[in-house]
C-alpha cells in the first residue's frame, strides 16, 4: 500500500489540505492485515488532525468481512508490525 502522501479526509478526489507525508510503504502477505494497519494510520492522523475518528464505517467492515471469511487477520494483537527506518 502506497502511504506515501496518504489523504485522511475528503476523498476519493484530492484535497491537498488533508494530504500528508507520512513516507511510508506498508507492505505484507496479509491483504486484510495491510489494510487494517493503513486504516488505523488515516484514523490517528485524522484525530489528531480533526480531533474526530475517520468515518470509514464501510472501509472497517470491509475489512472486518474479510477476517470473517478467512481472507486474513484484522486484529491487530495478530499482525506482526515491523517498522523499518529507511534514511
Amino acid at each position: 500500500m502506497d502511504a506515501t502522501r496518504p489523504l485522511f479526509n475528503g476523498g476519493p478526489q484530492d484535497k491537498p489540505d488533508f494530504r500528508w507525508t507520512f513516507g511510508g510503504l506498508i507492505v505484507g502477505t496479509d491483504p486484510v492485515a495491510v489494510d487494517r494497519v493503513g486504516l488505523d494510520i488515516l484514523d490517528k492522523k485524522r484525530q489528531e488532525h480533526l480531533g474526530n475518528p475517520w468515518p470509514a464505517i464501510d472501509g472497517r467492515k470491509v475489512v472486518e468481512w474479510a477476517e470473517h471469511i478467512g481472507l486474513g487477520s484484522a486484529q491487530l494483537n495478530h499482525i506482526d508490525l515491523v517498522r523499518i527506518k529507511l534514511d
